[in-house]
């Protein structure tokens, strides 16, 4: 199959430091073609991948000081993409909504996921002008703020198991790498539930979904043993 990736550009593919949405496309685009489709990424020119790389800008945006209007390039790579649609079977795109104008005459050999909150209200009178467009989410939780969008799949995170745990959760978060992140090293997680949290997390198996700080407080110390975790000493 002939599949387009098209990331966002403020950060390369994968990022250096920050860039969770660069990093799920990462590993999502190794992963197509390591199953033997032909992948194309439209991402920073600074990007790495085993994939074809179109190079919609010279590195990723939010390290180059002489950029001043990100979405300019953003609308550029879109004309990119338009020039080469024949090429491809399915576009997967992971820039939000900018889009959606794009591919409307098309709509049905596209996917959206979107990365981020969809909390904000603006989004509904959004999706009422642009209905047809597929959505793609990462979390059952995430659908709730959009019921009725075209969602077709919900699809959850997967990362490599060689990757460390970081930053906790309490916001609605769509999906939340931290945690596989931290339970592929086997590191028990502690989380509140928000957002994703129960769908990717069982409680008291692959680590605590608690309500308060207190029960987090209390999730620790069950985890170790009764006894307040050991910080090490500089």
């Amino acid at each position: 199959m002939r599949i387009a990736q098209i990331a966002p550009l403020c950060e390369r593919v994968p990022p250096k430091l920050y860039g969770g949405t660069e990093r799920v496309v990462f590993y999502l685009t190794e992963e197509l073609v390591r199953q033997g489709h032909d992948v194309t990424l439209f991402a920073s020119g600074d990007s790495e991948t085993s994939a074809k790389l179109v190079r919609c800008c010279d590195m990723a945006l939010r390290l180059d000081p002489s950029v001043k209007e990100p979405l300019l390039y953003h609308v550029m790579m879109l004309e990119e993409v338009r020039q080469r649609i024949g090429q491809f079977d399915v576009l997967h795109f992971h820039i939000d909504f900018l889009h959606a104008p794009l591919v409307r005459d098309f709509a049905d050999r596209t996917l959206t996921t979107h990365h981020g909150r969809l909390d904000c209200p603006d989004f509904v009178p959004f999706y009422r002008v642009f209905p047809e467009l597929p959505l793609v989410s990462v979390s059952r939780d995430q659908r709730k703020y959009l019921p009725h969008a075209n969602w077709v799949g919900t699809v959850h995170h997967g990362l490599p198991r060689d990757l460390l745990p970081s930053f906790p959760i309490d916001w609605p978060e769509p999906f939340g790498l931290v945690m596989i992140e931290a339970m592929a090293c086997g590191t028990p997680v502690i989380a509140f539930r928000r957002g994703s949290v129960p769908e990717v997390l069982a409680d008291g198996t692959s680590g605590f979904i608690v309500g308060t700080i207190e029960e987090a407080v209390a999730a620790m110390l069950k985890q170790h043993g009764g006894f307040p975790p050991t910080v090490p000493s500089r």
